[in-house]
């Protein structure tokens, strides 16, 4: 066959092929993003870890985990990378993240790998992994809720359950039990706290300060001791003595 040499012939040819040129790229792009959507968060490497299970019989509310013993969307930062819409779920017993990965037809938990994993946020609460020692040479670290960092003075909540077993029905359960202790970071030192009176020992020059808010909010410490002490901590921010942000 014989093809036409006139400019508009070639213009024509040159539209045609710079026109499957577009298609072939946009081919492409979408091959990118069908391996992207393919892969996608679950196949990277925060689903890494081994595969998690808990096999428990426990009474109602009882569980080992934070708050509640299903899985939560969060976020978390794992070697500096920012995972979001993460399905978690915190074994407070153990101290460790538990990750759902989807499957196409079951949801398999994985224990994450902790060591990489900076922080974390579930219910919108954060959670910080804290390597360190304390002022008396003590080892710091797991997870714990960061409640107030600021300039001089930092205050974290570690989370702990204690493990029990009873007989309900002539049936063997285990029941758990949560408590809390705190970790306050003074001018960069570490020091692990009970209460407002462990804080005293801490910072002597402040007991007044200290001893007047607990006066005010003695009833507030018993029914709600995180906030307590968060708000006991900003009190003490506020005042011309410690330093502020």
């Amino acid at each position: 066959m014989r093809y036409s040499s006139s400019p508009f012939f070639i213009i024509f040819i040159l539209f045609v092929a710079g026109t499957n040129i577009v298609k072939a790229q946009s081919h492409k792009d979408s091959l990118y993003a069908w391996h992207d959507k393919i892969t996608g968060t679950e196949n990277s490497e925060l689903y890494n870890g081994p595969v998690y299970h808990n096999y428990e019989k426990t009474e109602k509310n009882h569980h080992r985990y934070w708050y509640k013993n299903t899985f939560s969307s969060g976020t978390v930062i794992f070697n500096g990378q920012l995972y979001t819409n993460v399905l978690l779920k915190y074994d407070i017993f153990e101290d460790e993240l538990i990750i759902a990965q989807n499957e196409i037809n079951s949801r398999l938990e994985i224990k994450s790998q902790k060591e990489n994993i900076s922080h974390f946020t579930i219910d919108n609460r954060k959670f910080v992994n804290i390597k360190g020692f304390s002022k008396n040479n003590e080892p710091i670290k797991g997870f714990y809720e960061e409640n107030y960092t600021g300039k001089g003075i930092s205050l974290y909540t570690k989370h702990f359950k204690k493990k029990r077993t009873v007989i309900n029905n002539n049936q063997l359960l285990i029941e758990y039990d949560s408590g809390v202790t705190f970790l306050v970071n003074i001018e960069e030192q570490y020091s692990t706290i009970k209460s407002y009176k462990d804080l005293i020992k801490i910072l002597p020059e402040r007991k007044d300060d200290i001893n007047s808010f607990y006066s005010s909010n003695s009833n507030f410490e018993k029914s709600d001791k995180i906030k307590f002490m968060k708000n006991l901590v900003l009190y003490l921010v506020n005042s011309s003595q410690t330093p502020t942000n």
